[in-house]
């Protein structure tokens, strides 16, 4: 069975990248020692140095009497990357060896989320079983649950690893002030009880943050109530869009770590899953070492009271998913207002802009209309300057006759031979370019009525493949052909290419 793992380890992806320190030797320990009289349950938190490791690993009894039957190492993943461990590999093999945790360690970089149980191991004073833990990328665990068959000095040993202090220091505090009963400490189960249950706090704690934060964007947007959203409206309050865009964005990362809480939800109900099997097995396998055990009759079974808060726990799990999904549609309504309310700022910003545009274009008119008025000025004017101009040159000779007699130059008829017939060429040019552009104009508007004529008709016409239907092939529909589709890309040309000239034109 053992092979397995052993290929999986082998064959399987990489999560877990953890380097070790070159020099740190010293580590952190949670103890867990039992009073066999009063069957209370003290927990303590040990820094382990070098020279104390040795005897740390063989003790089994304390001063006071009491019996160790739990004890657990926390290390701590540091550095740039996380994942730079505050302990030498040295020690750490040291401790994965006295532990039994060998295949565990290398089994759990294989997977980043889920919990595992491993072949048992056995020999003649006892028999050991290891298990493993992630939920990457912020905690991991591997533990052994060692079984005497000799005697009840059953003990469970493990590593805890945590992404940061902030993590470690979380379980540290949760474990310090609960009251253990001491059936479920004895538990091979423990572990997978205390994630659980830290796990089910942390859903708790971010959803009533998450609906802290929600209840402020609709207090903002007003979109959870129609008196409330009247009411803004009635005050002409609106808000901007970068502030819209921000809670916008904040409501996203609320959907995100809702969808967190679910992930959560399928680990809780993967390690209560766990926790009910080894209720049943733990149970079973005193019973068949209970003679060479030398078990007394008052041996403690946690698995009753682990079945009953596993129980609890799945009520809880179903209220909080309830809840959970009330939050994420609550959140959902907001992304659309903020979305929607964003869209409604740009559509004004835009009418904004559009009627800036017209006043621009009524000034540019005003502008044109002064210059006719002045082009009308000039050519009212033009003629008298003219002939002022004409009368100044040489063609005329002022001195020839007497009285109000001109004598008048040959060349002046040359002159007016050449400027009538050129300017009237000038100006038949002129009308032809006017008429050739409005026929323009007036084919690419024929156009565009044929175009959405031919698209309120056949609706599908705007796709690569439409059906076409006529007398011809008796009301069926018919595959468009290949001239078909030529036909409609060169309508489509020429509506753009209107489009385009009808905005130059407007320019």
């Amino acid at each position: 069975m053992e092979e397995v793992y052993n290929t999986l380890t082998l064959t399987g992806a990489k999560w877990w990248d953890l380097q070790h320190s070159p020099n740190e030797e010293t580590f952190k320990a949670t103890q867990f020692w039992l009073d066999q009289t009063s069957k209370a349950v003290g927990v303590e938190i040990q820094t382990v140095q070098p020279a104390q490791r040795d005897a740390w690993l063989k003790r089994r009894t304390d001063d006071k009497g009491r019996t160790l039957i739990a004890r657990y190492v926390w290390l701590s993943a540091t550095g740039p990357n996380k994942n730079e461990i505050n302990l030498t590999k040295a020690v750490q093999n040291t401790l994965c060896e006295q532990f039994g945790l060998r295949t565990a360690y290398k089994y759990f970089h294989t997977f980043v989320s889920g919990v595992a149980s491993l072949p048992r191991e056995s020999t003649p004073e006892f028999e050991r079983q290891a298990f493993a833990f992630c939920f990457g990328p912020k905690l991991a665990a591997i533990w052994s649950h060692r079984l005497s068959k000799t005697s009840t000095d059953d003990i469970t040993e493990g590593i805890i690893f945590t992404q940061g202090d902030a993590v470690q220091q979380t379980y540290l505090e949760f474990i310090s002030k609960i009251p253990w009963n001491h059936g479920i400490c004895l538990s091979s189960a423990f572990l997978a009880y205390l994630f659980s249950m830290v796990l089910c706090s942390e859903i708790d704690s971010l959803q009533k943050k998450i609906l802290q934060g929600v209840k402020e964007i609709e207090g903002e947007t007003g979109f959870h109530g129609f008196a409330e959203r009247k009411k803004k409206l009635e005050q002409g309050r609106s808000l901007a869009t970068e502030a819209m865009v921000e809670m916008s964005a904040m409501a996203s990362g609320f959907t995100t770590k809702l969808a967190g809480t679910g992930r959560k939800t399928d680990m809780i109900e993967q390690l209560l899953e766990l926790m009910l099997k080894r209720a049943s097995e733990d149970r079973a396998n005193r019973e068949r070492l209970a003679s060479g055990r030398k078990a007394k009759e008052d041996e403690p079974d946690g698995g009753p009271i682990l079945e009953a808060h596993v129980e609890v726990m799945r009520q809880r799990m179903k209220m909080q998913s309830s809840e959970t999904k009330y939050i994420q549609e609550r959140v959902q309504i907001q992304i659309s207002a903020t979305f929607h309310t964003i869209s409604q700022n740009d559509t004004l910003a835009n009418l904004e802009v559009a009627e800036e545009t017209s006043q621009i274009a009524y000034y540019s008119y005003r502008d044109a209309s002064s210059m006719k008025t002045l082009a009308f000025v000039t050519m009212v004017f033009l003629p008298g300057s003219f002939i002022s101009a004409l009368f100044s040159t040489q063609v005329f000779n002022w001195e020839a006759g007497g009285g109000f007699s001109v004598g008048v130059n040959p060349r002046f008829g040359l002159y007016w031979v050449i400027t009538i017939p050129l300017t009237l060429i000038v100006f038949l040019l002129y009308y032809v370019w006017i008429g050739k552009l409005k026929r323009d104009v007036d084919k690419r508007k024929k156009d565009r009525e044929e175009r959405r004529k031919t698209l309120t008709e056949h609706p599908d016409a705007s796709s690569s493949s439409y059906s076409i239907r006529g007398p011809g092939n008796g009301g069926k529909g018919r595959t468009a052909t290949f001239a078909d589709h030529i036909k409609l890309k060169r309508m489509r040309t020429r509506t753009t290419s209107g489009h385009a000239e009808n905005g130059s034109n407007a320019v």
